[in-house]
């Protein structure tokens, strides 16, 4: 969790330094393919349910705000695999003893 609340820090400050207007990814008129498959970062919900985590959404609230706002978009509402779904593979990847 301390090294992924680090990248969040440094992808929070790059967004604010590069692009202190407006995040260059979510305009709300299209998806790119960058915002895309950064949409799976939506599933931290589902991370945290089944490895019992908790995020600091305050902390990163920036980084929060931009992944609510890729969930809201009809395209990833359409594409993402049902929470249960995600929350039951990720027990089996990463909780499952391994063979």
């Amino acid at each position: 969790m301390e090294n992924f609340s680090e990248v969040l820090s440094v992808f929070e400050e790059g967004i604010a330094r590069d692009f202190p207007q407006r995040s260059p990814f979510f305009n709300g008129e299209t998806l790119g393919f960058c915002r895309y498959h950064a949409s799976n970062s939506g599933n931290y919900r589902a991370f945290s349910e089944a490895v019992c985590v908790t995020f600091d959404q305050e902390k990163h609230s920036a980084f929060f705000k931009w992944v609510h706002a890729l969930q809201d978009c009809h395209l990833i509402k359409e594409t993402l695999p049902p929470h249960e779904k995600v929350v039951a593979w990720i027990r089996e990847k990463f909780l499952s003893p391994k063979a």
